[in-house]
């Protein structure tokens, strides 16, 4: 417990500054399946929007992992927004397989 006289919570003594984020975070993926598991993929900066998500992701590492597992793969993803983008769609209409999207639909 911190205890401060009444009356005082805003002179300089008693403020602290934080820095609740801290800055620098840091964006992984992972491919999971019943046979192995992929490397972690690391984003090197900035967000993960649709466009970098189908590059980076759809197109560079799951593509080629789904297309080597045949067409009993099942596909699983949480749903978030860039997940859902049209442009990552196209994707899934090249080669069909079964895919299920998470039960959280962030477009509600």
């Amino acid at each position: 417990m911190i205890w401060r006289e009444q009356g005082t919570r805003y002179r300089a003594p008693n403020i602290v500054e934080r820095d609740h984020y801290r800055g620098g975070g840091l964006l992984v993926w992972a491919g999971i399946a019943t046979n192995g598991r992929s490397d972690l993929y690391v984003f090197a900066g900035g967000s993960v929007e649709a466009g970098r998500y189908r590059d980076e992701i759809l197109h560079s590492l799951l593509r080629p992992s789904i297309a080597a597992m045949g067409t009993d793969a099942i596909f699983m993803d949480d749903n978030a927004l860039p997940h859902k983008h049209d442009s990552c769609e196209v994707i899934w209409r090249v080669k069909p397989f079964h895919r299920w999207h998470g039960l959280l639909d962030h477009r509600t």
